[in-house]
């Protein structure tokens, strides 16, 4: 197959994809990534041939396309994304089109891939790395579906975003279904996949003080991720918040900010950028902004977490790893019509953030409750066997439905 894949440009995005892209080109299949030009360099530390097509931009560097991005709602922050998928689309297609693309498989926030592959009668592969935003129930719950609607005229199809088409040959699901069954009701081609994100492109290794500290202490990690982390003094506050435990705090601000957050206790390490699958095995909570890749990614190694979330899809995971029990959620109020709460001004303090850690740290129902989402992860089906599932796609021509899957 001639599989061509497209992805918001964030290592974020494309880690959780890798395995599976992975899994189909050892099954010698040709897969090609179509992002932009910024990104490749990540693409092949990855292994993977890649072009640069479309408008240049990166993800961490979001602002300097859609100006305020950080400080718009969730839903300014989508119609951005629409917006973004507009200018990439014709592009797309003209590539896809010179390719002879067979299948697209695309990061579900990723949505040029979608109106391109019904544009030109090509099976299109969404990947969901976190709650499944294409599903009718989510663009509904969202209150996004005149904007998609929009969206799909304006590339010259009918409109109908809640028709299911989005997700009508094979919805990739990296979650397991005890984390979202509470919300979304499962469409009839979602396909479930082991939840891993391999990051270990680029020849990262752990520092040395922390290869060197032994587990006498427990350690914490704090993150913003790579686009939020524009707060240094959130990430100041929560890490000091974490210091005043007996417990060894390491921070990351992101490969290009400043490691500079002020004063910090001395049981507090701020690097720039650590592979998160390096030191998952050594920790025993993550303080975070609800960001997909680390709550999940946390969940994966059956971490415990506190979250601060403060726009995006972050009151999202942050409510489905509270809801699960295995978090505790820094945020208290949900912004007016929403269902997930968000950090308001102010919010948190350092002791909030204190007891929340201690929190997870002692109670050991959000640590059982994480183990068990862990164990429910590593019984998904592994990339292998979705890949099959693709290939299954473009031979016959037929969506993947309960009925087809089994035969």
């Amino acid at each position: 197959m001639r599989v061509v894949v497209t992805t918001i440009p964030g290592l974020g995005h494309f880690h959780p994809m890798v395995p599976l892209l992975r899994s189909l080109a050892e099954a010698g299949h040709d897969v090609h990534l179509a992002v932009p030009g910024a990104f490749l360099p990540y693409v092949s530390s990855a292994g993977f041939a890649g072009s640069a097509v479309g408008p240049d931009w990166l993800e961490s560097d979001i602002e300097a396309v859609v100006p305020g991005f950080l400080d718009l709602d969730s839903e300014e922050q989508h119609r951005a994304w629409l917006r973004l998928a507009r200018r990439f689309a014709p592009d797309l297609e003209d590539f896809v089109t010179a390719r002879g693309a067979d299948v697209l498989i695309h990061d579900h926030a990723e949505l040029a891939a979608w109106v391109v592959g019904e544009r030109l009668g090509i099976p299109n592969v969404p990947f969901a790395m976190t709650a499944r935003v294409l599903e009718p129930t989510s663009i509904r719950l969202m209150g996004m579906a005149d904007d998609y609607d929009r969206f799909l005229v304006a590339a010259g199809l009918p409109a109908g975003a809640t028709s299911g088409r989005a997700t009508r040959w094979l919805y990739i699901d990296a979650l397991p279904p005890g984390l979202t069954r509470s919300l979304l009701s499962t469409g009839p081609t979602v396909r479930h996949v082991r939840y891993a994100s391999d990051d270990r492109g680029g020849g990262h290794e752990v520092p040395a003080w922390l290869a060197r500290r032994g587990d006498a202490r427990p350690l914490v990690y704090v993150t913003l991720g790579t686009i939020f982390n524009r707060r240094p003094e959130l990430l100041a506050t929560l890490a000091r918040g974490a210091a005043r435990l007996d417990v060894d705090v390491l921070v990351t601000v992101g490969p290009d900010r400043s490691t500079d957050l002020g004063p910090l206790p001395p049981n507090v390490r701020v690097e720039r950028y650590v592979p998160q699958s390096l030191i998952y095995p050594a920790l025993s909570a993550v303080i975070c902004h609800g960001g997909f890749g680390t709550v999940f990614g946390a969940l994966s190694h059956g971490i415990p977490l506190v979250c601060a979330p403060m726009s995006a899809d972050q009151p999202l995971n942050a409510g489905l790893a509270t809801g699960s029990g295995a978090a505790v959620n820094l945020a208290r109020t949900p912004p007016e019509g929403r269902i997930f709460p968000a950090l308001r001004p102010g919010e948190p303090s350092e002791a909030e953030v204190t007891e929340a850690l201690s929190t997870v740290l002692t109670v050991p129902g959000h640590r059982d409750r994480a183990r068990a989402l862990a164990r429910e992860i590593a019984a998904q089906p592994p990339p292998a066997e979705v890949a099959a599932l693709v290939e299954r796609v473009v031979a016959t021509g037929a969506p993947i439905t309960a009925e087809t899957a089994r035969r």
